[in-house]
């Protein structure tokens, strides 16, 4: 039981931590193109994020919400969810919200 809880802990603090690098790149962003007084839509605004160096903050943010939904499957198949503190099961919902915003 204690592996997997660390290891869904692991994957939060991961997400966790790419969601404040992807705020602090989108706000960079947001300064650079409020100084253009070009139109600029979302989708450029998207692309543009994804190629910038910080784009791989994105990946990663992925990859830990993927983690850590992986991480709540195993705990369910074993048994050991319904035995989680609540806070597991918020992490588990931030996991599954990054990744239905990331997918649309």
């Amino acid at each position: 039981m204690c592996q997997a809880l660390a290891r869904g802990h692991i994957a939060h603090t991961r997400l966790y931590g790419n969601a404040i690098a992807m705020r602090a790149a989108q706000d960079r962003l947001l300064r650079r193109h409020k100084h253009n007084k070009a139109v600029r839509t979302e989708r450029m605004f998207e692309q543009n994020v994804i190629r910038l160096a910080e784009g791989s903050f994105v990946i990663e943010a992925v990859d830990a919400a993927t983690s850590l939904v992986k991480c709540g499957v195993t705990m369910q198949k074993k048994g050991i969810l319904r035995y989680c503190p609540c806070r597991t099961f918020m992490r588990l919902v931030s996991g599954l919200y990054a990744l239905l915003v990331s997918c649309r």
